[in-house]
């Protein structure tokens, strides 16, 4: 719009300018035919040599319209919008460039904080797999030894009252049939007493079979050769703790000794053990450990 308005002023100067020139040159012929004087074509040949520049810029104007100044003006006129527009594009870009390397970096820096944080919680999750695989063997290895006390208490108490029940069965034999079974019904007593003495032999622990081996041969009921015994233990699994024992007169016939420890047992003879079933890795009260063939 003002390079428009710009250019109405410069056509508009133009004219002015011309209408200047014409009044002049009119006013100039008015004022040379008034005083024109009688000139020969030579003359007038030399005339127009002396002036050639006041015909040739009436002639300029006719041919391009515009004197040099005014395109000079025009085209300054024009040069500043179009290097405003070019510094605007140029700024434009620039600015565009620089907002696509920010957007790149910010990418580049999500995608390494989005690659840190997975690194890190893929970490925490290895951490987190392992401890609770550690937990669960921990957990599995307490719950195992758990398992084996209860079992191990249970079997301690299931042992415990076969002993118990034993002790009772047998005291009760006993106020019936007599301290050595041989009332009326001696045999069939005898043959219970033998019968369930074995069992208990057989299902006990050797703490245990060695307190039941010490209460019998205490109350004169099994493992002596000089008395008549209400029980037979021949056959029984006697792997039972004999340190200390008293075997002086002792029937060990088709006894079975695994691994017993005869230590300081008192009265015990290799005649004794021969009569024995099985005798496996018992040590004898001289520290040698003996096995019959």
């Amino acid at each position: 719009m003002e390079t428009y308005r710009h250019n109405s002023l410069v056509h508009k100067q133009i004219k002015e300018i011309r209408l200047e020139e014409i009044v002049t040159m009119n006013i100039s012929a008015i004022y040379s035919n008034d005083n024109r004087e009688v000139t020969t074509p030579m003359e007038k040949k030399e005339k127009q040599h002396e002036y050639p520049c006041r015909r040739q810029q009436p002639q300029q104007y006719i041919d391009y319209g515009h004197t040099r100044f005014e395109w000079i003006q025009l085209i300054a006129t024009l040069t500043v919008p179009i290097a405003i527009a070019i510094f605007t594009i140029l700024d434009s870009v620039q600015q565009m460039n620089q907002s696509k390397n920010q957007f790149n970096v910010q990418l580049r820096i999500a995608a390494e904080n989005r690659e840190t944080d997975l690194h890190i919680a893929s970490e925490n999750r290895q951490k987190d797999l392992d401890i609770a695989s550690e937990n669960r063997w921990k957990d599995y290895k307490i719950a195992e030894e758990t398992r084996v006390k209860d079992r191990e208490v249970a079997d301690d108490e299931q042992k415990h009252s076969m002993l118990i029940d034993h002790q009772t069965f047998l005291s009760k034999l006993i106020l019936k049939e007599g301290v050595h079974l041989n009332n009326t019904n001696y045999e069939a007593a005898r043959f219970v007493a033998r019968f369930k003495t074995l069992i208990a032999f057989r299902q006990l622990d050797p703490k245990r079979k060695t307190l039941l081996f010490k209460s019998l041969y205490v109350g004169k009921l099994a493992g002596r050769l000089d008395e008549d015994m209400a029980i037979d233990l021949s056959s029984a699994d006697l792997s039972v703790d004999m340190r200390r024992c008293e075997m002086h007169g002792s029937s060990l016939f088709n006894s079975k000794f695994i691994k017993v420890n005869f230590d300081e047992c008192k009265g015990l003879t290799i005649e004794q053990l021969k009569q024995a079933d099985i005798v496996s890795e018992s040590i004898l009260p001289n520290g040698t450990v003996y096995s019959s063939n």
